[in-house]
């Protein structure tokens, strides 16, 4: 299944985009958010896995098995154990994957996205010496975002029943509203904040939060009621207290999305190269290794095919409904 690509990228074009998502998902049909109810346990969550990541070739599927039987992955809730999901990759060893499955479908996507960081950090150690084997945090979420996405495809092509395509198309909606604009505004604001301290322009709660508020209106537009509370937001993101991270996410989406194209449509030499980028830990320049797996960040198409690929979906949910 091929992912669309955008033919033009405008930033009024974008808002336009944005603002029907925002439409369909605050006026839309309320059965579009009927939670997906459906069971899935361990073994059923893995043998998805297996059939949903079989464009990444016999080798990334013979490794996935590994992992589901070699010991590789912690996977349910236990008396003490931390809660989340998280991937530990160690040099000289196979990479630790801890989870707290409830046999759900968001177990599911979990499995997928740590099982990602999990690849990226084998590859990379098995290929480079330590020294340059750990990948960079600009990469970090790119091979666990490409496996969500191609998770996500699978899903949808297979689903039997409308109210599953609609489920569907709904998560991956709200994966770019949360993870590409939303993440894009958060990052607006990290801006404003270090620069006027950089400026030695004092700051405040009052100023922090008005200039919140405003980014709230200006991303979200007239889609949304919007209430004073929000402006306090920023306050409970714990990303703010480390420069310069959010954007990354927004990036990363956007590589995986690209990827994910490129293996899907079968394009010629993307799944070699997208190994290659699972083997490139931090051998270069985090824009030099994407480029050479087929993302360049500097030039526009990446972010059409990803802005393509979420007015394909918006597309097929107005047909839904």
């Amino acid at each position: 299944m091929e992912i669309r690509r955008a033919k033009h990228t405008d930033i009024e074009g974008l808002n336009k985009l944005l603002l029907q998502v925002l439409m369909v998902h605050h006026n839309g049909r309320p059965d579009l958010f009927k939670p997906n109810v459906k069971k899935y346990t361990d073994e059923e969550g893995k043998a998805i896995l297996l059939d949903a990541l079989k464009p990444l070739g016999e080798d990334y599927i013979s490794l996935l098995k590994e992992s589901f039987n070699g010991g590789w992955i912690d996977v349910y809730p236990n008396k003490g154990k931390a809660t989340g999901a998280y991937c530990l990759g160690i040099y000289n060893t196979h990479p630790y994957v801890m989870l707290n499955t409830v046999d759900n479908l968001d177990s599911v996507f979990t499995l997928a996205h740590e099982l990602g960081h999990a690849m990226h950090s084998y590859y990379s150690n098995k290929n480079l010496p330590y020294t340059q084997s750990h990948y960079p945090i600009f990469l970090a979420e790119i091979a666990s975002t490409t496996n969500e996405v191609l998770l996500l495809k699978y899903f949808y092509k297979n689903a039997t029943t409308k109210q599953e395509k609609l489920y569907f198309l709904d998560k991956y909606l709200s994966m770019f509203k949360s993870t590409l604009f939303r993440q894009t505004m958060f990052s607006k604001f990290e801006d404003f904040a270090h620069k006027n301290i950089e400026n030695k322009i004092s700051l405040n709660k009052d100023t922090l939060t008005a200039y919140y508020g405003e980014l709230n209106k200006k991303y979200h537009g007239s889609a949304v009621k919007h209430c004073k509370e929000i402006e306090y937001e920023w306050l409970r993101i714990p990303h703010f207290y480390n420069s310069y991270y959010v954007f990354k996410y927004a990036t990363g989406i956007t590589s995986a999305i690209v990827l994910a194209s490129n293996i899907l449509s079968g394009k010629e030499g993307a799944l070699e190269k997208y190994k290659e980028f699972l083997s490139s830990g931090g051998k270069d320049y985090p824009t030099e290794i994407l480029k050479k797996a087929g993302v360049d960040l500097t030039e526009n198409t990446a972010y059409e095919v990803a802005f393509g690929e979420m007015k394909w979906a918006l597309d097929e949910l107005k047909k839904l409904m």
